[in-house]
């Protein structure tokens, strides 16, 4: 895998094989048992336009746990202050030997442009784009569904509050779906109920009685 993007760009074999590891790192205190040195000698960038702690926080981590080196630039305090675009930021970072990207972006489509723009050896993670996706936020939700109800498949998961605006659904829709969900509902007032063209095999509610009604897993949206 180059690149984690959108999990609708994964198969459930992927899915299967990450969330298996997270399992064993889980299980071993979330050391990353037999992978310790895995990025020896690489250097990873976060790259956050757009406010964060926990995101940022927990790659800063894993990446250290793994090996790596880790540089934090934000807006405030880079050269977009001046008017570099962010593909010039990559691209500057790149020419100094930076091969891994973990950008937070609030431009939905930032990452086509990019792609076109990067070197081979260059690849890039999503820690949030605009309202559209958010693949990791994804993934550790569907991790935590696994432990607790060991299968996807006869199971009701309710999302619950702003859908119409949340990057965070629409990738743990998209994960939910590769996994082959029993139901997925989407609860939220009327004012925030979301396209339905885009979660074209969830139901909608506006009615939470209703919508929580014998839900398995209830995700809760800020």
């Amino acid at each position: 895998m180059k690149h984690l993007l959108y999990l609708k760009d994964l198969n459930q074999e992927t899915i299967n094989q990450i969330l298996d590891t997270a399992d064993n790192f889980l299980d071993h205190e979330n050391q990353p048992f037999g992978s310790e040195n895995i990025l020896e000698h690489k250097t990873l960038a976060n790259l956050f336009f757009e406010p964060s702690t926990r995101t940022r926080s927990t790659f800063e981590i894993a990446s250290k746990k793994l090996g790596a080196d880790v540089i934090n630039i934000d807006e405030e305090h880079s050269s977009r202050t001046k008017g570099e675009t962010l593909i010039d930021t990559i691209k500057t970072l790149e020419a100094m030997g930076i091969s891994y990207f973990v950008i937070r972006n609030k431009q939905g489509g930032i990452f086509k442009k990019i792609i076109n723009s990067i070197e081979k050896g260059t690849h890039l993670i999503s820690a949030g784009e605009s309202h559209i996706s958010h693949p990791t936020q994804g993934l550790l939700d569907l991790v935590t569904i696994k432990r607790n109800k060991k299968s996807f498949t006869n199971i009701k998961v309710a999302i619950l509050g702003d859908i119409s605006h949340s990057r965070v659904t629409r990738s743990l829709y998209e994960g939910l779906q590769i996994m082959n969900t029993g139901k997925i509902i989407l609860i939220s007032p009327i004012e925030y109920k979301p396209d339905m063209s885009i979660f074209k095999s969830a139901a909608y509610t506006d009615n939470i009685n209703q919508g929580l009604k014998n839900a398995d897993v209830v995700v809760t949206l800020r």
